[in-house]
């Protein structure tokens, strides 16, 4: 449902105006009607309470960067800019890295891929504020891993002929084996074929714009850490999978990190392998379309398959801010030094294999009681909660991780090899559980909006068709349109009564009844 704000609408108008209807046929007012409009309220829900972002939630050594970029966005929020650079850092890491949050069960491994949205409304800088990751990510792009692409190219090349070289030797052994009649022995030689190691080679786009199933895939056949799908508006994303149960389902796994190989079978076309299937996914949203996804959805079939669970829970509705012209110059000595961070985080990507990450004994003591607390905190939980409580465990793990390689970095030499340590300290397990509870009151807000928002739907229904219906209209007619949302008689009453009281529409009863339609709507 797209819905255009009565805020946008009518904003610029601060005073009340007096319009006077003649009469020149049935239906019409009388001369001596005059009505004295005003500025319709905004059909607004309450909003919940959340909490305010904390500069002490992000590292050290990329606050000032994410603070400046927010002001220099017109003070825009700096909810925003923090995640974007929290998912960014994860993403470029993909793959290379892992925590156990588990002291013992060590097969329990994540990777830091997150899924996250920004919701706020189209006047809130979202595009922008999420720069402030991705610029980075682009940066990394440009100045290392094209460079390293370029290299892999040839180098792959070089090895793919010597594999066709031995593949055609051995071949041409065992033909003239067969041609001699010696056939067992040829059958021998050819196991050798066997035995060779086809060339693999890693060229790596870490941001994907296009996110068509064949896009993603191809993308990732040569990518073992993975890539980060981004969107400016994810409302696209969301509705090109809403009914395919395929790209869900591989989601779903890309969300996992699965380590096994992805295989998508191909009718008439080559089969697509994907060593390694693991994404990360960050767009905006207004919160007029994911309060549709989430009133659509009726949590049974494929759409109760955890994947809008999965990216409701790191993602932010936060306060709107005081916003105000800032027009100051971009602090270059702080971008250049985030920058470098990211370079460094970049590093891990190329060492061999995956380094594993644990916590600090007294660390892993708080967030195993934390842990254990959730668990009780979920059997207890609201329905529409569980499901978020359930998959916290992990994503306050894989925040911790990506806080404590962001200070890693930051502390590192630029010009020397990265070797973080392996254990993650209690400062930083108890920030991550801090980001858990900022994150926890946001997906109450979201949620409420449901509740909330499903008793004014009707309203938005006949608020978005009141210019169809201007200057006036009837029950009769309201009824014979037959509009969604507006079906029945009491869904129409409900929408009727709530727009009268906001001062979209007046209702007459001379020399009929009828409603006519503030004209400051219309403008």
């Amino acid at each position: 449902m797209h819905m255009q704000s009565p805020i946008n609408l009518l904003n610029m108008f601060t005073r009340s105006t007096k319009k006077k209807f003649k009469e020149t046929n049935k239906g019409e007012l009388s001369d001596s009607e005059n009505i004295q409009w005003q500025v319709p309220t905004p059909l607004n829900t309450t909003l919940l309470p959340v909490l305010a972002f904390e500069a002490e939630m992000l590292p050290e050594g990329v606050r000032n960067y994410v603070i400046k970029h927010a002001l220099r966005v017109n003070n825009a929020p700096v909810d925003y800019a923090a995640l974007s650079v929290i998912v960014a850092a994860g993403s470029l890491v993909g793959g290379s890295v892992e925590i156990h949050p588990k002291k013992n069960d060590t097969e329990w491994a994540l990777a830091p891929n997150l899924f996250s949205m920004i919701i706020g409304e189209p006047s809130a800088q979202k595009t922008p504020m999420l720069k402030c990751g991705l610029n980075l990510l682009d940066f990394v792009q440009k100045v290392s891993i094209n460079k390293i692409n370029i290299v892999n190219s040839s180098f792959h090349k070089l090895q793919k002929q010597e594999y066709e070289a031995q593949k055609k030797s051995i071949n041409n052994e065992a033909e003239e084996l067969i041609q001699s009649g010696e056939v067992e022995q040829a059958y021998n030689v050819l196991k050798k074929m066997g035995e060779l190691d086809e060339p693999g080679q890693i060229i790596r786009e870490v941001t994907i714009n296009d996110a068509t199933i064949e896009a993603v895939l191809d993308g990732l056949q040569t990518n073992p850490h993975g890539s980060l799908i981004f969107r400016d508006e994810i409302n696209g994303w969301l509705k090109a999978i809403e009914q395919r149960e395929l790209e869900r389902s591989l989601y779903l796994e890309a969300f996992d990190a699965s380590k096994s190989p992805y295989v998508q079978k191909r009718i008439g076309r080559e089969d697509v392998t994907v060593p390694r299937l693991i994404l990360s996914l960050l767009g905006g949203i207004q919160p007029s379309v994911i309060l549709h996804l989430l009133s659509s959805s009726n949590h049974s079939g494929h759409t109760n398959d955890g994947l809008l669970e999965r990216l409701l829970q790191v993602s932010i509705y936060p306060d709107k801010t005081h916003a105000y012209f800032v027009d100051e110059a971009p602090d270059h000595a702080e971008i250049e030094n985030v920058q470098n961070i990211f370079l460094t985080l970049f590093k891990l990507t190329q060492k061999k294999g995956i380094l594993g990450f644990k916590f600090m004994d007294d660390a892993q003591n708080v967030w195993s009681e934390w842990s254990a607390k959730l668990i009780q905190k979920t059997k207890e939980a609201d329905v529409s909660l569980q499901s978020f409580y359930g998959k916290n465990h992990a994503t306050c793990a894989k925040i911790a991780l990506i806080l404590h390689l962001l200070d890693e970095a930051s502390n590192a030499e630029t010009n020397q090899e990265f070797n973080p340590s392996e254990v993650i300290n209690l400062k930083t397990v108890e920030n991550a559980i801090g980001w858990m509870t900022y994150l926890e009151s946001h997906t109450k807000r979201i949620l409420a909006l449901v509740s909330s928002k499903n008793e004014l739907l009707p309203a938005e229904f006949l608020f978005n068709n009141l210019n169809k219906l201007a200057p006036k209209f009837t029950r009769q007619q309201l009824s014979q349109k037959n509009w969604k949302g507006l079906n029945n008689k009491e869904d129409r009453e409900l929408a009727i009564a709530e727009l009268i009281k906001s001062g979209y529409i007046f209702e007459v009863s001379k020399p009929s009844k009828a409603f006519i339609v503030n004209p400051l709507h219309q403008l």
